[in-house]
């Protein structure tokens, strides 16, 4: 009977989820989808799991947060780095309001949701140091997300297991020496992966709308966040084979993923 193993989303936590092989994200999916009983990981069930958290795994979990977020401090600035600062000093003094944001392999910008975001910091202060706690605040929330997806699948304990293999030092460790965009790809990919199992287990609309807008919102950190719409796919087909999700949410979804974007296509047309 096909399963996923717990070492699957270990390897997924530790390898870096952004460049995960899109083959082994699909066997992933067809192996969910085709599967009655789930043996080891259930991801489809009537009612979601009640994670009883302790205070050590909140401990481990504000440990991790603090000194991820702390790693950004000594951050240097490269051309892409400057430019975003730059766009972000510019809203928060009220002086520009860009409605396109970083270029994509120059073929295309995309939403200046990025640029928003940088600015948040700098309406109260000018300090680099701020700025960079901010993004490393945001980019540590991975580590959260990552033990709710764990503790919705099996329980608490693979939670922690896959937050504390996230902090273990890979090819991503790069962004440490930089902050940009991509700060947040791995935040963003967990965010769409929650909404996916919450949706898959409470048969939730809003969260199947959720993971929609957590696609539109992770493409702006990098192109690459779209793997989630493929693994979410099977389970959007088994859906609505089942009659579980309208048609309608269909179109719904695709207007709720394009928000980010607004600003963009208003600025093109």
């Amino acid at each position: 009977m096909p399963f996923v193993t717990k070492s699957t989303l270990f390897l997924w936590g530790c390898g870096g989820p952004a460049l995960f092989p899109l083959q082994q994200l699909a066997d992933i999916s067809v192996s969910l989808l085709q599967t009655q009983h789930f043996s080891v990981i259930p991801l489809i069930k009537p009612s979601a799991r009640v994670i009883n958290s302790t205070g050590t795994d909140i401990l481990v979990l504000a440990v991790l947060i603090l000194l991820s977020s702390l790693t950004l401090m000594n951050a240097s600035s490269v051309v892409d780095t400057a430019r975003d600062v730059y766009y972000a000093w510019q809203i928060s003094d009220g002086r520009h309001f860009p409605m396109q944001g970083p270029n994509v392999g120059r073929v295309f910008h995309g939403g200046p949701v990025w640029f928003y975001l940088l600015a948040v910091p700098l309406i109260f202060s000018s300090s680099w140091l701020v700025m960079s706690l901010w993004v490393g605040l945001l980019a540590a929330l991975k580590y959260g997300l990552a033990y709710a997806c764990g503790s919705r699948l099996a329980d608490r304990n693979l939670g922690l297991a896959w937050a504390c293999l996230l902090a273990l030092p890979d090819w991503t460790a790069i962004n440490t020496l930089i902050f940009s965009h991509t700060s947040l790809v791995e935040t963003s990919l967990l965010f769409c992966l929650l909404c996916l199992i919450q949706w898959q287990q409470l048969r939730s609309n809003a969260w199947f709308l959720a993971l929609c807008l957590g696609i539109g919102l992770g493409i702006h950190a990098h192109p690459t966040v779209y793997a989630t719409g493929l693994l979410a796919l099977p389970f959007v087909i088994r859906s609505l084979w089942r009659r579980e999700l309208s048609l309608w949410m269909l179109p719904a979804g695709g207007l709720v993923a394009l928000i980010p974007f607004v600003p963009y296509l208003i600025y093109q047309g």
